[in-house]
């Protein structure tokens, strides 16, 4: 029993050694899995996320980071199994000849499980320890932080990784050992020349295909509302991924076909093998191709809206916190202007109390009123519609919502230095998020006012917006509460904004001013206020740029993580059809074909199905833009030439990459079949 148990475990490191072409990259790639895992989950238990303010906001991206990797380890490796067991059907079958049963031959997978999966779990491991203070300096760099270079050993994490990666091996040995004892001998040992049919009614699929993605790119282009952009993208996601599947398997096998009736094409020595044996194997093909295709358009749309998001920041931190202290009152707009400047008053008195007492000065001062309401547009007139703030955010339309904002000359001039001129009828406007084309507006029948003039570099008003992200400013001669019914029942957003002359990280009376403040005018005026907020930008520089570094830092790795997924997909796409290929083109070679005839014929291969992953990844890309885009503007971005300039750069350098696998791959492939 012993020498049985020790002849198996023999055996099984035979194996691996003799076929290293197929668990090499397998262990590689389970070493990495493993490596990036730990890392992520332990990084979101690190002193350096405990001790900073956005800290919070870190873990529950790195959390989610490490969920994702847990779930796309188990399918990539599932995946990846199945090209070794293939590959290898035709040994097991010599081995049951030779007098192994299915048993002998389950114990054999069990034991190279066991070696593969051990060395790669505790390799893996070992990797993470060494390689998680690399990322957490990394990490530390994209915060702008200090960080802690003591090499730290996370207990917890060691325990998950292995417990997740224990299970995933177990589940694949289980589906290994199945599988086998499933086939016959005669099975086992023809399984390899076994081609697979075609998918039938092809054309009907394809229609089908066509349909599912002709409603998910429509999806992508048409919705202009960002909430139901957000609500609706995993639809239109699964969406695609379905119809990618249909089309790359239906539609490779109807490109073999026609370029088969091409006589011209078919009957030359460098597509003529290609092709037969693509056609001979599409349906299987076609699905590699489509998973290729959807890895690819994944690693696009996560590099190009991660890196937007994290080089941007600056800029959108600076809209969102345009001064250190940033106060604001909602005052209730039935109070007459008298009213409102006792209030403001007070909040002034409050405030400049406490920088008198400490020495200071308020400096860059923006003290400024600002009518705000949440109005449907509409064949050139606003009006009030409730159903804006009580909908369903997948069937009411919200493509006509904006925040309108009223602001008076007199702040507008205050604010800017100019000495604009309006007439009662004129405004000038200012819009966010979306273009606001009307030369001539009305306010609920009521108001009517001419666009005399467009500016574009005007202080954003506020930082919530109703209608995510469309805002239009309005700066008028006075705001219009006597002249319309349609601001009753609103507020008036009085903002008063400034800097202080020094460093108040030390003292701490001046840095609660604002929150001092607010609490004293809400008590005394409590019947006249809506609410009333204080934040200040150097406390919520942490928490901002934490939410954008930590999500660019994830951006990165995964995006690493899939395109190692991809050039090992596509390497043993080649190495599992190159084994098969072998023997056909062995049998050319003794009719007449060269080593020359037999890399144009790999080159014809591979170019033919190749770039099209690539190709529909790209055209994914492009019409999921406006989606990414509305989905991008619910976060604060709202430069359309920053994404665009991502978009265009990332699919620039994952071109440049998917090329290098291309001449790696046909390389690998030309060894097996020569």
């Amino acid at each position: 029993m012993k020498k049985r148990f020790g002849f198996s475990w023999r055996l099984a490191a035979t194996g691996i050694k003799k076929n290293s072409k197929l668990y090499i990259p397998y262990i590689l790639a389970e070493i990495g899995m493993t490596a990036v895992f730990y890392i992520l989950y332990a990084m979101s238990d690190i002193e350096l996320l405990s001790a900073m303010g956005g800290g919070r906001t870190l873990k529950i991206v790195l959390n989610l980071g490490s969920f994702v990797m847990a779930i796309f380890s188990l399918g990539m490796l599932f995946y990846t199994n199945t090209f070794i067991i293939r590959t290898r059907i035709k040994e097991f079958g010599l081995y049951n000849i030779l007098g192994m049963g299915k048993r002998n031959i389950a114990g054999l997978l069990v034991a190279e499980t066991v070696i593969s999966g051990g060395l790669s779990i505790l390799t893996g491991i070992a990797a993470g320890l060494i390689l998680s203070k690399l990322a957490e300096i990394l990490l530390a760099a994209l915060l702008g932080v200090t960080p802690n270079y003591a090499l730290s050993i996370d207990l917890p994490g060691i325990g998950m990784t292995l417990l997740l990666f224990l299970i995933i091996n177990l589940l694949v040995m289980l589906k290994s050992v199945i599988k086998i004892c499933r086939l016959n001998t005669i099975d086992l040992l023809k399984n390899e020349k076994t081609g697979e049919k075609p998918p039938k009614a092809g054309v009907l699929l394809a229609v089908c295909g066509f349909i599912i993605l002709g409603i998910a790119y429509y999806m992508a282009v048409s919705i202009s509302d960002p909430l139901k952009a957000i609500l609706l993208f995993f639809v239109a996601v699964i969406m695609v991924i379905v119809a990618t599947y249909i089309l790359f398997i239906v539609g490779s096998v109807t490109i073999c076909k026609l370029l088969q009736k091409k006589k011209g094409y078919y009957y030359k020595t460098e597509h003529f093998v290609s092709l037969s044996t693509m056609s001979f194997r599409m349906k299987r093909n076609g699905a590699g191709l489509a998973l290729i295709c959807i890895l690819s358009t994944m690693v696009l749309v996560m590099i190009a809206s991660s890196s937007c998001m994290y080089f941007g920041k600056e800029t959108m931190f600076n809209e969102r916190y345009p001064r250190l202290f940033m106060n604001e009152i909602g005052i209730k707009a039935e109070l007459d202007k008298s009213s409102r400047d006792i209030i403001e008053n007070r909040y002034r008195t409050l405030c400049n109390e406490i920088i008198e007492k400490n020495n200071a000065a308020a400096t860059n001062i923006m003290d400024m009123e600002i009518l705000w309401s949440t109005l449907r547009f509409k064949d050139g007139e606003f009006s009030v519609d409730e159903k804006i703030y009580s909908y369903d955010a997948l069937n009411d339309d919200r493509s006509d919502i904006w925040d309108v904002c009223f602001i008076s000359t007199e702040d507008y001039n205050s604010y800017t230095g100019e000495n604009c001129v309006l007439n009662d009828n004129e405004a000038i406007c200012c819009e966010y998020g979306d273009r606001f084309r009307a030369d001539k507006v009305r306010i609920n029948g009521e108001l009517d006012y001419t666009i005399k003039e467009r500016v574009e570099d005007f202080y954003r008003p506020g930082a919530v917006s109703s209608s995510l992200g469309k805002i239009v400013v309005f700066i008028v001669n006075k705001l219009p509460l006597e002249d319309s019914g349609i601001f009753q029942g609103r507020y008036i957003r009085w903002e008063y904004n400034f800097d202080i002359l020094g460093n108040i990280e030390d003292n701490s009376e001046i840095a609660n001013m604002a929150r001092e403040a607010g609490n004293k005018v809400c008590e005394e005026f409590e019947n006249k206020l809506v609410y009333c907020l204080g934040e200040r930008r150097d406390e919520a520089v942490e928490d901002f740029f934490a939410l954008y570094g930590g999500l660019f830092f994830i951006g990165c790795i995964l995006s690493f993580i899939f395109i190692s997924a991809l050039v090992m997909m596509l390497y043993y796409r080649q190495i599992s059809e190159g084994y098969e290929d072998r023997s056909r083109f062995e049998i050319m070679q003794k009719i007449g074909m060269t080593d020359a005839d037999i890399r144009r014929s790999i080159n014809s291969q591979m170019k033919t199905v190749f770039y099209m992953p690539l190709l529909a990844a790209v055209v994914h890309l492009c019409f999921a833009f406006p989606m990414i885009y509305r989905c991008l503007i619910v976060i604060g971005i709202s430069s359309l030439s920053s994404l665009l300039t991502a978009a265009a750069v990332s699919v620039a350098a994952f071109a440049i990459i998917y090329t290098i696998v291309y001449k790696i791959t046909s390389n690998s492939y030309y060894k097996l079949v020569k």
